[in-house]
């Protein structure tokens, strides 16, 4: 398949059971070699049986798949593609310094529920949000509690709202003009696309918050 499948719900079970390999070679005209298990393949029969043999020994060792570290940050990309919460926790929230850290749940869901309306996603329940939150920070799951004001509130122990440096909002913006790059490229003489100069001017102005939404649209 070309695209990978969307699913709302990208969580561990299907995290460890996923590998992504990326063929990158196009094979066009002259190059398609339609005889390819007949001749070449045919003659090289045993190297690839020894080959498959090494790797399911290596696989019955490890009890686990070896991945290239490209391999390991696709996964991690569609894992944030796939769901909104993981990728809005990524994006605007940290393990805090101090050790006193905490943020109040329901304002923490309130900034994710206006984040989902801004790019057109169903948000998930709270308790569902919550569980993906304290699991993308290794953070037990369950409710914690803390007296605020007198009244016991739901927080997330040890974290923070995110915050940006002008270098990393420079690198971030960066990264994300790499981005359009590639989908320029890929959907060249499909459908029309901003140019790097445009979204350039586009984005000048604008937080991350705004940028990531103007990306999404694209």
């Amino acid at each position: 398949m070309n695209d990978l499948p969307q699913i709302e719900n990208f969580d561990d079970a299907l995290q460890r059971r996923f590998v992504i390999v990326q063929f990158k070679k196009k094979f066009r005209g002259d190059e398609i070699d339609l005889e390819l298990k007949e001749g070449k393949l045919h003659n090289e029969m045993s190297g690839i049986l020894q080959f498959a043999l090494e790797g399911l020994k290596r696989l019955a060792e490890q009890k686990d798949f070896s991945c290239s570290q490209e391999s390991k940050d696709m996964l991690d990309n569609y894992r944030l593609e796939s769901n909104h919460a993981e990728r809005f926790a990524s994006l605007f929230l940290a393990k805090g310094e101090d050790g006193d850290a905490y943020l109040k749940v329901k304002d923490v869901y309130k900034k994710y529920i206006d984040y989902c309306s801004e790019n057109g996603d169903k948000w998930f329940k709270q308790v569902d949000f919550r569980k993906i939150v304290q699991r993308s920070f290794g953070i037990p799951e369950g409710r914690k509690q803390k007296k605020i004001n007198g009244n016991p509130e739901d927080i997330f122990e040890g974290l923070c709202y995110k915050t940006y440096s002008e270098d990393e909002e420079s690198v971030r913006t960066s990264n994300m003009l790499d981005v359009l790059d590639q989908m320029t490229e890929d959907k060249k003489n499909n459908r029309g696309m901003y140019s790097s100069n445009k979204f350039k001017a586009i984005i000048k102005d604008k937080n991350d918050k705004d940028i990531e939404q103007i990306v999404n649209s694209l």
